[in-house]
């Protein structure tokens, strides 16, 4: 028989007592330690140290006196990630080094992967609102064909595919090649049909 425990009743709460408490985005000084080494596990509420206040969570919601580091990536839209390294990080250097960390890139790659196809959504919206209301009926009929034959249909993930993903982890060097190359490719393909309906972008 299965021994009951008090945390079966009463889960234990989380120390929360090194979270950061400061304005957001932080300042640059609480990304480095006394002798002046960037932070990089640390910053997170999964590897927190007894040293120094920890900013960030890998889960999907802030939670834990943490801001979720994949949220605020999402919200900020940036491929280029220098931006959001800057934003949230001591430079783009200190995020680099973040990426590099074994514990958190698998967490970062899947990011990038749903970012992709994040933003490849909200173009197509707009060739679809184009399709609809644009200004001329060549406008229209040029992006409604480019939806009827949906060119990037079978390159982006699915939301089930993310899901499958993340079960299964990390994703393969190969795969994330393809996968970068070919979203590159559609998003050439979405710019050149947006100049072609003089989409304002």
């Amino acid at each position: 028989m299965t021994k009951i425990t008090r945390d079966d009743y009463f889960p234990p709460v989380a120390d929360t007592s090194m979270a950061y408490k400061g304005s957001f985005p932080p300042p640059k000084d609480v990304f480095k330690t006394a002798n002046h080494s960037f932070l990089t596990i640390g910053l997170f509420f999964e590897f927190k140290l007894d040293t120094y206040p920890y900013l960030y969570t890998l889960k999907d919601e802030d939670c834990n006196g943490a801001k979720s580091l994949k949220k605020l990536y999402l919200e900020e839209r940036d491929q280029t990630e220098y931006g959001f390294a800057n934003k949230y990080f001591f430079n783009y250097d200190h995020w680099i080094r973040i990426t590099e960390n074994s514990s958190i890139k698998p967490h970062i790659e899947k990011w990038r992967f749903e970012l992709a196809s994040l933003l490849l959504r909200d173009a197509l919206r707009e060739i679809d609102k184009i399709a609809t209301t644009g200004k001329s009926e060549q406008t229209r009929l040029s992006a409604a064909k480019y939806l009827a034959e949906k060119p990037w249909e079978g390159k982006v993930l699915s939301a089930k595919e993310i899901g499958r993903l993340r079960k299964r982890g990390r994703p393969s060097k190969e795969e994330q090649a393809g996968y970068l190359k070919q979203t590159s490719e559609d998003e050439a393909r979405l710019l050149e049909v947006a100049d072609r309906l003089d989409i304002k972008h």
